[in-house]
């Protein structure tokens, strides 16, 4: 695009700020700026960037390096002079860009004008941030333990749409999300826990960066109450939440609660969550292999003690074999003779 000689975009290059340089966009033109054209060329440049406003006799010629060359993105906040804009009083530009700053939270937005420089963006923005925060903490806590069971429904889509359109917001929040998710996992109405674990499904890819910090509320829930279930919909959901987790979480967070749930619990939990460790094994023994070995070979010790050659059992031996060839039978040495018979039965089946 060519660039009008009264009507420039510039970047300056800071010499001593960590802030890529791609960040501080000066729009500098020799005429005034109506507020309403500063309030356009600002909503076109994405947060978080630091917007700054100059004059150009007040910006030193040599720190001055033209944006069409060096950032091309950035071309979108040339403006056209010929563009018809409303008069505005002296302060417009100011109040504009106010208006501006609390629209883009969380971006840090600093004007510098001729004879004054105003920042908000520090002080204004945490507090924002966090009345924002609390509000949607406590309209979502509200929803979610709503004695209407159907108003507890929409509020798990709610939450749903919140993790598809802002997940920033619902990150912030992340404990207290969750053990609202908890409460609607664990409550005694059949069609709140459905429509939960269904959820589950939606939510965890987008929260997974977030995950990590809340796996031991989550994961008994999910456990504990559901995958031993009678109700097919309930059981089928709550093994696709576990699914979802060990997809989109580092296995290695999620191994210790697994092995420590597939020990304490029976039933079919006991296998599906045996049967989630073995796939474990083989995702993280070439990353973490004494982790491994320290947290899954007492599983196995001990579901040859209780259960003998089960299916799941067998999964689990294969798998460790897979990854650990004889060494597996050198770690059973120190073992019960039970269990070390029924090692050598099931590895003469791999």
């Amino acid at each position: 695009m060519k660039l009008n000689s009264n009507q420039l975009v510039w970047q300056r290059v800071p010499s001593t700020d960590n802030i890529p340089a791609a960040r501080k966009i000066y729009i500098v033109s020799k005429t005034k700026l109506p507020g309403e054209k500063v309030s356009a060329l600002i909503a076109d440049i994405p947060a978080p960037r630091k917007v700054f406003i100059v004059r150009k006799n007040h910006l030193p010629g040599e720190e001055l390096i033209t944006v069409a060359n060096q950032v091309p993105a950035l071309k979108k906040v040339f403006f056209d002079r010929k563009t018809e804009l409303p008069q505005h009083s002296s302060n417009s530009t100011v109040q504009a860009l106010c208006k501006i700053s609390r629209k883009t939270t969380p971006a840090s937005v600093q004007i510098t004008l001729p004879g004054q420089s105003v920042s908000w963006a520090e002080p204004w923005d945490q507090g924002t941030k966090m009345a924002g925060r609390n509000a949607y903490i406590k309209h979502m806590t509200a929803k979610m333990e709503s004695k209407e069971f159907q108003e507890r429904i929409r509020a798990i889509d709610q939450l749903v749409e919140d993790c598809n359109t802002n997940p920033s917001m619902v990150m912030t929040c992340i404990f207290p999300v969750f053990d609202a998710i908890r409460a609607r996992l664990v409550e005694s109405n059949r069609k709140v826990n459905l429509h939960m674990l269904e959820a589950l499904g939606l939510i965890i890819p987008q929260l997974k960066k977030s995950l990590s910090k809340v796996v031991y509320i989550l994961i008994p829930a999910l456990v504990d109450n559901h995958l031993n279930s009678k109700n097919t919909a309930i059981y089928s959901a709550a093994l696709g939440a576990i699914r979802a987790l060990v997809q989109n979480i580092d296995n290695a967070l999620l191994l210790e609660i697994f092995v420590t749930k597939a020990q304490l619990l029976s039933g079919q939990a006991k296998a599906d969550l045996t049967d989630t460790v073995a796939d474990m094994v083989m995702e993280l023994y070439s990353r973490k292999p004494k982790m491994v070995e320290q947290e899954v070979l007492p599983l196995l010790w001990h579901l040859l003690a209780v259960s003998g050659n089960t299916e799941e059992t067998g999964t689990l031996c294969k798998a460790l074999y897979s990854q650990m060839g004889p060494r597996l039978r050198t770690c059973a040495a120190s073992q019960p003779l039970s269990i070390v018979k029924d090692l050598n039965n099931l590895l003469e089946k791999v």
